[in-house]
């Protein structure tokens, strides 16, 4: 069905602790694909997505209800603040590592 075209989409979810999500096409009359870290073509550290991020990924036609998006390239680039951000509040441990202690007394 796709023989090798490249497509454009965004990211709509992605687990990083699972590693896996999905991406939404720019062509509205496919189904949303399925991506795994494995499949972005970045350094090892930085193999996942945070949803919005706009993508450029071949489709690869997948006996599943969801076509597969492999290899996946980010187009573009989020801002380091806006990946901290997302980090922060989505994992507990880092929301309290980057907390302010209060004071005894509680002024801070």
């Amino acid at each position: 069905m796709f023989r090798g075209l490249s497509m454009f989409g965004t990211v709509s979810q992605f687990n990083r602790l699972k590693g896996y999500g999905f991406i939404v096409s720019d062509e509205p009359t496919l189904p949303d694909f399925f991506t795994c870290s494995k499949f972005i073509e970045a350094e090892k550290h930085r193999r996942f997505f945070l949803p919005g991020q706009r993508v450029e990924f071949t489709p690869i036609d997948a006996d599943t209800d969801h076509p597969i998006a492999k290899p996946v390239r980010i187009v573009g680039s989020f801002t380091i603040a806006r990946q901290i951000s997302e980090d922060v509040k989505h994992d507990p441990a880092l929301r309290r590592a980057t907390t302010p202690p209060i004071a005894p007394g509680g002024q801070s």
